[in-house]
């Protein structure tokens, strides 16, 4: 459904393509021939520095299994057989959720240059990348009350720097 895939058939193999391929999401059985994928997942959680996303799709049915894959770090759980549309969309989510984090990151870094910069009240052209970096967060990313205290600063900021 548009999303290039990658296929590993072990966990081994799992643990090497995440390192060269870099995916944004992983769909990881728990029963693989090595490492069983409640470790992979603890092995990328512990050795990634990068945010990937990861769906158990598992033939296993049971809350412990549910819970194990929960505290190794997945972001979800489906029990096969799989629906293919709660699949995609599930995807589709945790892959806006990620895009909306790497967002917040960015802007974070530019309020803090921003930040840097005022400390020393000299206009500085990160106001108009904190601009953009927040109007491209989306509406799910900040609760409403959020969004309008964002808005707030924004406009302090601006009357700081103008003035």
């Amino acid at each position: 459904s548009g999303f290039p895939v990658l296929l590993a058939a072990t966990g081994g193999e799992a643990l090497t393509s995440v390192e060269r391929d870099a995916p944004d999401l992983i769909l990881l059985d728990v029963m693989l021939p090595d490492i069983d994928g409640f470790e992979v997942c603890r092995r990328l959680r512990a050795g990634s520095g990068r945010e990937i996303s990861i769906i158990f799709v598992t033939a296993l049915v049971d809350r412990a299994s549910l819970e194990r894959a929960l505290s190794a770090g997945a972001d979800d759980f489906l029990s096969k057989p799989i629906n293919r549309t709660e699949l995609l969309i599930r995807m589709e989510s945790l892959l806006e959720l990620r895009q909306a984090r790497k967002n917040l990151t960015a802007a974070r870094s530019t309020v803090e240059a921003l930040r840097d910069t005022l400390m020393g009240r000299a206009p500085h052209p990160a106001v108009a990348e904190l601009e953009e970096a927040l109007s491209t967060l989306g509406a799910e990313a900040l609760s409403p009350g959020g969004r309008a205290a964002l808005d707030e600063a924004l406009r302090a900021l601006r009357a700081l720097v103008s003035g």
